[in-house]
């Protein structure tokens, strides 16, 4: 990706984040992450080296999703 490409990526994501925050304030920034990107289906390892946590801290923010109705 060019540098654009990432800037214009990154503008979206920043937007979206916004939105999405207006919405749920009750969301920290990790779950919103997690609620952005799992909506592509990937692997918890993957969700996890992206979000730069071990498997387990990964785990741990999805079992209060979870708990707290997936908000």
């Amino acid at each position: 990706m060019e540098f654009g490409e990432l800037l214009k990526a990154l503008l979206l994501d920043l937007q979206s984040l916004f939105r999405f925050q207006v919405s749920n304030p009750d969301l920290t920034l990790p779950q919103y992450y997690f609620y952005h990107r799992s909506r592509r289906r990937r692997r918890m390892s993957s969700l996890s080296k992206q979000m730069g946590v071990d498997n387990s801290t990964m785990t741990r923010l999805i079992d209060v999703l979870i708990r707290n109705g997936g908000q």
